[in-house]
């Protein structure tokens, strides 16, 4: 799978979130589609090197947050790279 191809993908939510204007969706800001090894990748790309990659789930037990098991932070990740 070519390394930029989730881009196509966020161009058609952020469409749909444009033509669904009054959606619950509407006005939120689009994240991405990126999974954590394209990710890797694309930032590999700019000399940076990933050192941690974690779920918002995982990093909000490990901060102590009363999160307990949210959904909405199921689906995030949050990459750090450092550069090479």
């Amino acid at each position: 799978m070519p390394t930029r191809a989730p881009c196509s993908w966020a161009a058609v939510g952020r469409l749909l979130t444009r033509v669904l204007g009054s959606s619950v969706t509407a006005g939120e800001p689009w994240r991405s589609l990126w999974r954590p090894q394209q990710m890797a990748a694309l930032l590999a790309e700019y000399g940076l090197r990933v050192v941690a990659d974690d779920h918002l789930l995982d990093l909000a037990h490990t901060l102590g947050s009363p999160a307990r098991a949210r959904a909405s932070l199921r689906s995030g990740r949050v990459a750090v790279a450092e550069s090479r």
